[in-house]
């Protein structure tokens, strides 16, 4: 929590005061406000979220239409044929840039039998012992210890309700020391993004002026092995089609017509394989055509501290 909190607020005031807020200011500025963000984290997910029952969702909106709003922000729902998403932002005077965020606050459907505690939308601290099991011990501890091993364990603790929490303890963190971005800040919460946020493609086109900024942060994604703060520019998208293969009505004896009937099973596999090979190299014609790396942006990936040993072990 305390390195991630380091994190927001190095990158949400990252163009206006890089220069100013040196790297012992934020240490100092997480060490005064990581127990408020800590509050917060354990309020936040301890609100039931799964997009199946509005009724839990309900409550997450107005929760943060009530934090926002005390903070001074201006919060708007944004109508969809649907769950709403919620628009919520704050000017800076004089500022001629915007940039806006993108969170979810509803979570997965909980299996609770799975859930090694007494309630999943009960944050508990958690060690993990020298056999590799995860044990709960004292929240407590966390006023006057802190071990970067320990983990808060709860449904949307890091997805999506973590930066949720991190982002508003650094705004609460940087404004005990007047300290205010030059430009406008809008982000916009997505409540169904763990269904596949079904009603945010259409609310984009429909709301585009709304959500209209210069730079858009996504704070939902997987953490680097490394561990290391991260910052990525791009995402794999999601294509998908429905596929069907024909053959016979029946099942055809192997010794009668079974290398006469096509098999479905057969060709389908014949296709898939002939879609990659054995290094994973997709060998559809055109897949990789304007793909073009710089040297440039070679040299920087090749600083990626990637351990791959640790991702296959993973």
């Amino acid at each position: 929590m305390k390195k991630i909190l380091l994190l927001a607020v190095s990158f949400i005031y990252f163009q206006s005061f890089a220069q100013e807020l040196k790297k012992a200011a934020l240490k100092d500025l997480t060490e005064q406000n990581w127990q408020h963000g800590l509050s917060l984290l354990q309020e936040i997910v301890s609100m039931p979220n799964d997009a199946f029952y509005p009724e839990q969702i309900e409550t997450n909106i107005a929760w943060s239409e009530k934090q926002f709003g005390e903070r001074g922000w201006t919060t708007e729902r944004l109508a969809t044929d649907g769950i709403p998403l919620l628009l919520v932002g704050k000017s800076s005077p004089g500022a001629t840039k915007t940039i806006l965020f993108y969170f979810h606050m509803d979570g997965q459907a909980v299996d609770r039998s799975k859930w090694n505690q007494e309630d999943p939308y009960s944050p508990v601290l958690k060690s993990q012992n020298a056999h590799g099991d995860w044990e709960i011990i004292p929240t407590s501890k966390l006023r006057h210890e802190y071990d970067p091993n320990w983990r808060i364990f709860a449904r949307s603790t890091s997805d999506d309700k973590g930066p949720v929490a991190m982002f508003l303890t650094a705004w609460d963190g940087l404004a005990k020391e007047n300290i205010a971005p030059d430009y406008n800040v809008k982000i916009i919460l997505d409540f169904e993004e763990e269904q596949g946020s079904p009603k945010l493609p259409g609310a984009v086109v429909k709301y585009k002026e709304k959500l209209a900024a210069d730079m858009m942060l996504i704070l939902d994604g997987p953490r680097h092995i490394s561990n290391e703060p991260t910052l990525s520019f791009g995402a794999r998208g999601i294509s998908d089609l429905t596929l069907t293969t024909y053959g016979p009505k029946f099942p055809q004896h192997s010794g009668h017509y079974g290398n006469y009937a096509p098999n479905p099973a057969l060709l389908l596999s014949q296709l898939l394989a002939s879609m990659k090979d054995e290094n994973g190299r997709v060998l559809i014609p055109g897949y990789y055509d304007g793909i073009e790396l710089t040297a440039e942006e070679k040299e920087i990936l090749s600083k990626v501290p990637d351990d791959e040993e640790a991702i296959q072990k993973s």
